[in-house]
């Protein structure tokens, strides 16, 4: 009759592949995760400022959007209208601002402004991007990655 289940040296074995897999695959996951955070956070600050120059024009007013991690507030005078948290942020470094778009959906300042969002360890690379929001004195705003060349060319981001 032939026995049923695994030997202790099959279950050791299985337990050796398995731990050597995970310490290869671990690295690697963990740049994929810090890579979707600084995704998800720079969706989330360049889609609620986005949304503040749209209602500044919208409501024919001055909006101020206040970047203050890990939160954004849009404020209407001194009424806040909205205040997101950016998930992840305790894990990230996102760069503090203040600014306010007109009624033209123009920064009111006519102030270029650039907001970096990276890893709390200040290191980027291919499977860690960095990623940069500029905000120029006319309204237009984009999201860069540094790392794909001249930032301030207008066809270089979204």
């Amino acid at each position: 009759m032939k026995p049923h289940g695994f030997t202790l040296i099959e279950l050791c074995i299985t337990l050796v592949v398995f731990g050597i897999l995970l310490a290869v695959a671990m690295p690697s996951m963990s740049e994929i995760i810090s890579g979707s955070r600084i995704k998800s956070a720079q969706e989330t600050v360049l889609g609620t400022i986005v949304q503040a120059k749209s209602e500044a024009v919208k409501t024919n007013s001055t909006l101020t959007v206040a970047i203050a991690p890990p939160t954004i507030t849009v404020l209407n005078g001194t009424a806040v209208l909205k205040t997101v948290t950016i998930a992840g942020a305790s894990m990230l470094s996102i760069t503090a601002s203040t600014f306010a778009f007109n009624s033209l959906g123009a920064e009111s300042t006519a102030t270029n402004r650039t907001i970096d969002i990276i890893p709390a360890s200040g290191s980027c690379s291919n499977e860690v991007p960095c990623s940069k929001i500029q905000i120029f004195g006319g309204g237009l705003v984009k999201a860069c990655n540094p790392a794909q060349g001249d930032v301030n060319a207008t066809n270089h981001c979204l």
